[in-house]
């Protein structure tokens, strides 16, 4: 004699569905902005901050010092003669601590550029003179953006943690 014996298994997946709308609404335009736009942000202002305060870091090294003639002329135009660096009138400062950003998402890529293209041409040149130096007048370039391995890091720990707390109400299904 046969016998037969019937097996049902019951699987809850609910936990795993729950898991896997956090994960696509952390990785939707809306919350890429939120993690670009909030956190990545901030860093990357403090980071510029840091860089005025110290007049370089250890990404873009220190700030070659000002030629005497570049000093002359703040002191005549009633600015600080040698210190600090980059640093005049503060425009080219506070447009790369607080001014805009431009974002830019979809569902395959989200890019957050720092600075925004909402600046002035003429502080927008101050940062390419700075970044890249001139030929004439001769200015040695004194970089005030950049990345490095340690910003990488960093970034990757605020990507990391804004998938794993992200709530998926945030964004609707």
């Amino acid at each position: 004699m046969t016998s037969t014996a019937f097996v049902s298994y019951h699987v809850d997946d609910s936990h795993l569905e729950a898991l896997m709308v956090r994960l696509q609404s952390a990785l939707s335009p809306i919350g890429m902005q939120a993690l670009l736009r909030g956190p990545v942000k901030e860093h990357l202002q403090k980071r510029i901050a840091q860089r005025f305060a110290s007049e370089g870091d250890d990404m873009t090294g220190p700030w070659e010092p000002l030629k005497d003639a570049t000093v002359a002329l703040r002191e005549s135009q009633g600015f600080p003669g040698d210190h600090p660096i980059n640093f005049r009138t503060g425009e080219m400062y506070e447009y790369l601590t607080s001014g805009p950003e431009d974002f830019t998402g979809s569902t395959t890529v989200s890019v957050l550029t720092m600075p925004g293209d909402a600046g002035s041409t003429e502080v927008r040149e101050k940062v390419r003179t700075a970044q890249q130096g001139l030929a004439y007048p001769n200015t040695v370039p004194r970089p005030v953006l950049g990345l490095d391995e340690e910003d990488a890091a960093v970034i990757l720990s605020m990507a990391a943690l804004h998938l794993a707390t992200y709530p998926a109400a945030m964004v609707a299904v």
